[in-house]
């Protein structure tokens, strides 16, 4: 994504200065953080594209593969996926943030999560819900890590 794109994604009324979206990337570099080489999940880019690093995963799609493949062997013998997948849910899709362009994913993901912890051991749907409390995230860090997964879903990266 160019360095334009992003700025018009984060607010198309008010797009962001070119030192605030350098100013939020970089904080959104230092949360990614590296892979296990040391390199970075959101590598500098001089050119003024902003791309992920190919070694960059999403716990949502872990999720779907785990859910699937636990859910088409039934809750006796995929029962292991299945308590994988719901480790991965830390909370409300995209931190509890109201994002009009993602309610219908959101709900999508509300809708398979709650079909995994019910169909998983007993208790656990009881378990999790009380995980699925907001954490506080920066609006920005939702904004670009939400546009980040609009281009990813786009160019599938």
């Amino acid at each position: 994504m160019s360095a334009a794109a992003a700025r018009e994604a984060m607010d198309p009324r008010k797009p962001w200065s070119k030192a605030t979206l350098q100013s939020r990337i970089s904080e959104l570099r230092n949360r990614l953080g590296t892979d296990t080489d040391g390199s970075p999940f959101l590598p500098r880019d001089r050119t003024g594209t902003y791309r992920l690093s190919p070694t960059a995963r999403c716990d949502w799609t872990r999720f779907t593969q785990l859910a699937e493949r636990g859910l088409a062997h039934g809750p006796d013998t995929g029962i292991a996926d299945l308590e994988a997948a719901l480790d991965l849910v830390r909370g409300r899709p995209f931190g509890g943030a109201d994002l009009v362009w993602a309610a219908a994913r959101i709900q999508e993901m509300l809708v398979r999560i709650t079909d995994v912890a019910h169909t998983s051991r007993p208790g656990t749907a009881t378990r999790r819900a009380r995980i699925w409390q907001p954490r506080a995230v920066p609006s920005y860090a939702v904004s670009i890590s939400t546009t980040v997964q609009k281009s990813c879903t786009r160019t599938g990266c």
